[in-house]
Formats: structure tokens, sequence, C-alpha cells
């Protein structure tokens, strides 16, 4: 799967270059906004895609100190593991006579 969030990184990387202020701070909320949305998609759809954006957005985290990304990837882990035990109990359920 190709990466979509990569385009805001590679923009925010020229304006890190380049000194830009105003552009870090708009690339950065690009790309926080990218990650967010599209494990929340991947998340519905496969859990491998999920996780290979997920150690992305980490990884850019780190990488450019926006602890907002971390945070919103934490509260989507949690949701994740809810629904997968909410779904794990009604299949126990629809099992038992």
């Amino acid at each position: 799967m190709t990466n979509p969030c990569r385009k805001w990184e590679v923009k925010l990387e020229g304006a890190v270059k380049a000194n830009n202020t105003v552009n870090q701070l708009k690339f950065k909320e690009k790309l926080t906004e990218c990650v967010v949305y599209t494990a929340r998609l991947m998340i519905k759809r496969s859990e491998d895609a999920y996780r290979e954006v997920a150690n992305y957005g980490m990884e850019v985290a780190k990488k450019y100190n926006i602890p907002e990304i971390e945070y919103y990837l934490r509260i989507i882990e949690d949701e994740a593991k809810a629904t997968k035990a909410k779904a794990k109990e009604a299949k126990a359920s629809e099992s038992k006579p």
C-alpha cells in the first residue's frame, strides 16, 4: 500500500529545510490529519494496513515532535481493542446454544 501521508511529510521536510515556520505548522497539521484519518479508515478494512499507518504515524510523531499523532493513535488503538473485544463476545454468545 502506498502511504498517502508521505506527501505531507515531504512538504514538511521542505519547510523545515527552508526554515519556514508558517508552512511547518501547516504541514504538521495536515500530516496529523492524514495519519489519523487514514488510520481510522484502515482499522475498519485491514489490521495489517492499520499497523503500517500506525507505525508510520509513530515514526513521524517522534521525528518531527508531533505529540498529537501519538495521542490520537492511542485513542484509535483503544477503540480498536474495545471493538475487537465486543466482536469476540458476540461471536462467543452466538455459538452458545
